[in-house]
């Protein structure tokens, strides 16, 4: 035969799918053998949570007296770490307080002073820092050593403001100024009233100055199994902070890429593949509003509603353009399936700007948005004021994720039940 023939295409789509078979053999192995992505911060938190899961965190390994029984080491490794070894803080004199006074952490001997500040993605209050250094100033005799323009200068020996953030080394703090290794409001958005400072300032991240920290605390207590643990588990929050995880568990991006080399013929498969999607999902979202139009609600069937020139029927090619069209300007919107229960109102489950949504409409001066009050799912309606209506409605999801939690039907019980809850709660039921 030819070499240069080319491979039949159901001979490339069966070797694509024993490739896949090969992965999910492979996954079932690795399982049994005990490897998994459990992370007990992740299941409990979100992996952004600053407050509850990485200021208290940290604060419970910076504690001197914190019940992992290793006195002052984690907090002398983080004052190395980020420069501030030669401060002159006492260790061994020294308080670590989580969200003393709205700051997130404060480490103190008495006499030497470290705010720091703990953002995550969040923005900054204008003043929120200088608030901070305000909190301490009043509770320390002889912090501000002059004042210069109307803005107070705060001893560098004394205090100095850590900003620990997962953005990158050269974010600044919202509202604030930053030169020369010094902090202060803008005082073009700083509120009246509010005295302005100058602090020393050190700006550090997760990505480099937390995760250097960590390995050197896991490198001193490396006979500590349970420690050790917990240590590594953290790390994995941060890595996937960044997006930069890597599941224990093999993945097909894994199998493609960090193989023995890049399977070439897999690989364009499966981008070809990925161009098929949008038709799949288009369909499967027509047969989802499709399938919901025998609920019965309140006495009535679902009737289909769409209002789209570019499209004569509600048919696939309508959510396929929605699906492809992902918030677009011109996309298709505001279609699907509802119930009206009178001349003012109506539930209904329906494809919005790029989100599914299911929720109760109404004229705006029919039931006094007593509806508002409703919880769908465990969540609170979002109210949504859209042109003569006043929607409220539970967020089902982003087009892009839509597949798994809505379209195969994994969701469709808890639709029925909200919409009979809503409905039920409009005294229609």
């Amino acid at each position: 035969m030819n070499s240069n023939t080319p491979e039949p295409d159901n001979a490339k789509y069966d070797a694509f799918f024993e490739d896949i078979e090969h992965v999910l053999e492979r996954q079932v192995q690795q399982k049994s053998r005990g490897l998994n992505d459990y992370n007990i911060f992740t299941s409990l938190l979100k992996v952004h949570d600053e407050v509850r899961l990485h200021s208290r965190f940290l604060h419970s390994l910076l504690n001197p007296d914190g019940a992992h029984y290793q006195g002052t080491l984690f907090l002398k490794l983080f004052l190395d770490v980020i420069g501030l070894s030669d401060f002159g803080l006492d260790p061994h004199q020294a308080s670590v307080l989580v969200e003393h006074d709205n700051i997130d952490l404060y480490i103190t001997d008495g006499e030497r002073h470290v705010i720091i500040e703990n953002k995550i993605w969040a923005e900054d209050q204008p003043d929120q820092i200088i608030r901070y250094i305000h909190s301490v100033a009043q509770d320390v005799n002889d912090l501000v050593t002059d004042t210069v323009n109307g803005i107070a200068q705060i001893d560098g020996d004394s205090v100095r403001v850590v900003y620990l953030t997962a953005r990158n080394e050269k974010y600044e703090p919202t509202g604030h100024i930053v030169e020369g290794g010094y902090i202060m409001a803008n005082p073009k958005t700083l509120r009246d009233g509010v005295i302005n400072y100058r602090a020393r300032f050190h700006r550090i991240t997760y990505e480099d100055d937390i995760m250097r920290w960590l390995q050197a605390a896991q490198h001193e207590v490396s006979n500590l199994s349970n420690l050790n643990l917990v240590i590594d588990q953290y790390r994995e929050v941060v890595q996937r902070l960044y997006r930069k995880y890597k599941g224990k568990v093999m993945t097909f991006e894994h199998y493609l890429f960090d193989g023995e080399g890049t399977k070439q013929a897999t690989l364009r498969l499966a981008l070809g593949l990925e161009k098929e999607l949008a038709k799949i999902k288009g369909r499967t979202l027509l047969g989802f509003f499709t399938s919901l139009c025998d609920l019965e609600i309140a006495g009535e069937l679902g009737v289909l509603f769409y209002d789209d020139e570019k499209h004569p029927e509600f048919d696939d090619a309508l959510c396929l353009d929605w699906i492809k069209g992902g918030g677009k300007k011109n996309a298709p919107r505001d279609f699907g399936v509802r119930w009206r229960l009178n001349d003012a109102l109506f539930v209904a489950v329906h494809a919005g700007k790029s989100h599914l949504h299911v929720g109760v409409s109404c004229k705006k001066a029919a039931l006094k948005g007593s509806h508002g009050q409703a919880k769908l799912l465990g969540h609170s309606l979002d109210n949504r004021n859209r042109f003569s209506y006043d929607f409220t409605s539970y967020d089902l999801g982003h087009h892009e994720g839509i597949d798994t939690d809505v379209l195969l039907g994994e969701k469709n019980s808890d639709i029925h039940r909200a919409l009979e809850d809503l409905s039920a709660g409009a005294g229609l039921a």
